[in-house]
């Protein structure tokens, strides 16, 4: 019997998470920390006016792979995507 595997890439994704009545709320996400940042420094401000809480910048993994119209190709290894974070194989049922 073969075994068949896919190859996952994962990407680190950011997100500004904040809180409003208890409730937990994602603001803005980017596979840039970079952009995060930008982004909490200048809405922070407003975001607190709102009532959010508890701002802070988060990260996570995805299987999702960033946008080249959006992150640009300067990011981009050979293989035409974003240098990944992690790589891991699922196994293909037969």
């Amino acid at each position: 019997m073969n075994k068949y595997y896919n190859i996952v890439l994962w990407f680190e994704y950011y997100e500004i998470t904040g809180s409003i009545n208890g409730v937990g709320e994602i603001l803005f996400g980017s596979f840039e920390r970079s952009d995060c940042e930008y982004e909490k420094e200048w809405e922070s401000d407003n975001w607190k006016e709102d009532g959010y809480r508890d701002i802070r910048i988060v990260s996570r993994l995805t299987s999702e792979r960033p946008d080249p119209e959006v992150y640009g190709k300067y990011r981009q290894d050979s293989c035409g995507y974003p240098p990944c974070k992690s790589v891991s194989y699922e196994r293909i049922q037969s």
